[in-house]
């Protein structure tokens, strides 16, 4: 109960200064449309220069994809802590460092809270509109379930979640998916084995063994 229940409301409080920006973005929208674009192989099918006028939330490795200089989408978001909590010479940390120029400076970054210190001690995203989230503990019915992002939201199952969470905070009325099909479970995992993450670009990632992460 602590852990799900008590600890998320003391991170509520202890962030509230940062997280009550987010009131800026509730139900801005009053309805309207949201696509929100994962990374998935279909995507690499798609015409997204079809989307640059619509408002768009993408996800973490989502500037690699060549197509997206046709469009730049409303939100991108980084939900997951890893960017961030890893040595300073890892592959994702790396990564994350080189995410303001890769990233239009129109769209606004939506960034875990607990990565806060880390991207102001960096200087990152100076021209970038920057809102923060709090993903803590699990979804479940014996919880209180909350989508308010002025307050700690729980622990999304992958980061597509994260974004319709997103597009409901905002408003919008009518949220589509496009390439958010994944093969990931279906593969054996494990140390020694390969990861064989799928997705619409080219991810340096899936060329690396799992010893990598599990040692």
């Amino acid at each position: 109960v602590f852990k799900h229940v008590v600890y998320p409301r003391l991170l509520s409080f202890k962030y509230r200064g940062v997280l009550s920006k987010n009131l800026a973005l509730k139900n801005k929208q009053n309805g309207g449309r949201c696509f929100i674009v994962a990374s998935g192989p279909s995507v690499s099918q798609l015409d997204l220069g079809c989307l640059k006028n619509e408002s768009s939330i993408v996800f973490n490795e989502f500037d690699k994809l060549s197509k997206t200089k046709e469009f730049v989408p409303t939100f991108h978001i980084f939900a997951d802590t890893c960017y961030f909590t890893e040595a300073p010479d890892h592959y994702l940390t790396q990564q994350f460092l080189n995410k303001p120029n890769a990233i239009d400076p129109k769209t606004n970054v939506i960034i875990n809270a607990f990565g806060k210190t880390f991207v102001e001690s960096n200087n990152l995203f100076r021209n970038h509109k920057i809102n923060y989230v709090l993903p803590y503990g699990i979804i479940s019915q014996y919880f209180g379930f909350n989508i308010d992002l002025d307050k700690v939201v729980p622990w999304p199952k992958n980061s597509v979640i994260m974004g319709i969470m997103l597009a409901v905070y905002s408003g919008f009325k009518e949220i589509y998916l496009l390439g958010c099909e994944h093969g990931f479970l279906a593969q054996p995992i494990g140390i020694g084995k390969s990861l064989t993450y799928q997705h619409s670009y080219n991810d340096a990632l899936a060329n690396f063994s799992q010893t990598h992460f599990f040692l």
